[in-house]
């Protein structure tokens, strides 16, 4: 009588199971997909980078056309460095759910990194066309529009950033960039004291302002920003770079010689500062330290010659 009885249990145990099976499957799916979005998000929030890369990869083939899932993949591969793999995967993302805006933003940085800027232009003003408060996206893609030469658009949309967040970092300084390109220091140092105003420790806007202060002849004031520069970042070398241009200006030729020493102990293969430095040498009369200077610069020459060689195409 047990016996029976609990044969007639588990026949009625899976005669029910099978009846809901089909919804329980896909509660599961959604449960589990859930539960995946919200472990591989935190994971990248927490800076678990690798582990996050490895689940997003083993959950976009379990649930390949999640857009969300996707654009997570995307994500971890740009946080481990595979840029190009990003790219493809924001795509994917894309195709997969064209609404979730953030891929065309996101999908736009790693082009501006690959240099792409045409494509990130394309990004950006589909990101903007449903997004057009959105600051950022004008800078970045007034930076885009600069790197393609297309300077009145790209003043354009950095206005754009700069009317809806007057304080947004960059913003100036990008301005400034394009104003001292085409030969408008003054206007370039208005620009950069803005952005000073807004970003006080970012190195490149002090030697950015120390070059313009040097086109306007202010040898001064160009020396204090590259000053500035150097206690920001100790370890760059092209604030000592712009020192060095300074003391030659001024004629102040042992100032200028340790400031190239300085350059060439931090980029060594800098042809330009072992240049100078020989010319520096010759100069102060120095013959045998500016010989040595000029075959260190053919040294360089030939080997940059030797890698463009062996890296061309072979027409075999």
């Amino acid at each position: 009588m047990a016996d029976r009885q609990r044969r007639l249990a588990t026949a009625c145990a899976l005669a029910i199971a099978f009846c809901v099976s089909g919804s329980a499957r896909r509660a599961y799916a959604q449960d589990s997909q859930s539960s995946l979005i919200h472990e591989i998000g935190w994971k990248l929030s927490t800076g678990n980078y690798r582990s996050a890369l490895a689940d997003a990869r083993q959950a976009v083939e379990e649930f390949p056309n999640s857009a969300v899932l996707m654009h997570l993949l995307a994500a971890a591969e740009s946080q481990n460095g595979l840029q190009d793999e990003a790219r493809k995967s924001f795509r994917k993302a894309i195709r997969l759910d064209p609404t979730i805006l953030q891929n065309y933003y996101d999908l736009a940085l790693l082009d501006m990194q690959a240099e792409d800027y045409t494509k990130a232009t394309e990004m950006l003003k589909t990101f903007l066309g449903a997004t057009p408060q959105n600051a950022k996206a004008h800078l970045m893609l007034g930076i885009a529009l600069s790197k393609q030469n297309n300077i009145p658009l790209a003043i354009a949309e950095l206005k754009k950033a700069l009317a809806i967040s007057p304080d947004l970092p960059l913003a100036h300084y990008n301005m400034g960039k394009i104003y001292a390109r085409q030969g408008n220091n003054m206007a370039a140092l208005d620009e950069y004291k803005a952005e000073l105003g807004v970003n006080p420790d970012f190195y490149g806007v002090y030697v950015s302002a120390g070059y313009s202060e040097i086109a306007v002849k202010q040898f001064g004031a160009a020396e204090a920003l590259f000053h500035r520069a150097t206690k920001i970042n100790p370890l760059a070398y092209e604030a000592y770079f712009g020192l060095a241009r300074v003391y030659l200006i001024l004629n102040q030729l042992p100032k200028a010689k340790s400031e190239l020493e300085m350059v060439i102990n931090l980029a060594p293969e800098d042809i330009e500062a072992h240049s100078m430095l020989a010319g520096v040498y010759n100069k102060l009369g120095k013959t045998l330290e500016a010989n040595r200077e000029e075959l260190v610069i053919e040294t360089l020459k030939n080997q940059a010659k030797q890698a463009e060689e062996s890296q061309a195409p072979s027409h075999q």
